[in-house]
């Protein structure tokens, strides 16, 4: 079954819209119901010219002007996997950005890295892996708000304890590995403290 949108002008534009004025909102569905493990169910966003080295975007635009956008990544299959990847073969790279615009102290730009199944009392790790093959990697935690903090806790509520770990395994005497704790403002003669802290609570024995 077969539905083609084509034009061939040069300056021409291709178009589907699905538009709803009513209360039940608009839908476009891809559903597969055959079994077969090959029978996917896919939506192709593709700017591929067939001839030449250039294309425009390839773009996918989520928007409500006054309540949820919402993308979800899912499956339910036992051995399933939910996949979402950002590739780029460009000399641009590839990003990732979540950005709230509102002023409110309520409205929270947030990633979650969860292993929390509804059910049960194990999970999968939680992980976060940030890997360069020949440049650096960065991860860095800012805020700019005059009387903000910038925070990065590492909890951990099991019996193998929470670790931090630094390791250079490069052979160069320059290979460092190395720790910062500053308190270094840009500008001004005067800073706060730079503050490591352990602490550690022992078993108290009580003698009766």
């Amino acid at each position: 079954a077969v539905a083609q949108v084509k034009t061939s002008g040069a300056a021409g534009a291709a178009q589907m819209e699905i538009l709803s004025e009513g209360s039940s909102g608009a839908y476009l569905t891809l559903m597969s119901t055959n079994v077969a493990e090959s029978s996917t169910s896919r939506l192709d966003v593709m700017a591929n010219p067939t001839t030449g080295s250039t294309s425009g975007n390839a773009e996918v635009y989520v928007y409500s002007r006054s309540q949820d956008a919402v993308a979800q990544v899912k499956t339910s299959g036992a051995a399933g996997a939910a996949q979402m990847e950002i590739l780029s073969e460009g000399s641009s790279g590839a990003y990732l950005t979540l950005m709230s615009t509102n002023v409110a102290e309520s409205s929270a730009s947030r990633l979650d890295v969860m292993a929390n199944p509804t059910t049960g009392s194990t999970s999968g790790n939680a992980e976060v892996y940030v890997y360069s093959r020949s440049q650096d990697a960065v991860a860095q935690v800012k805020t700019s708000g005059a009387a903000g903090a910038a925070q990065m806790e590492i909890l951990s509520e099991g019996s193998s304890g929470a670790y931090l770990t630094l390791m250079s395994t490069n052979v160069a005497e320059s290979s460092t590995s190395r720790l910062d704790v500053m308190a270094n403002p840009t500008t001004g003669s005067t800073s706060g403290n730079a503050v490591s802290y352990t602490h550690l609570t022992l078993p108290t024995k009580r003698i009766v």
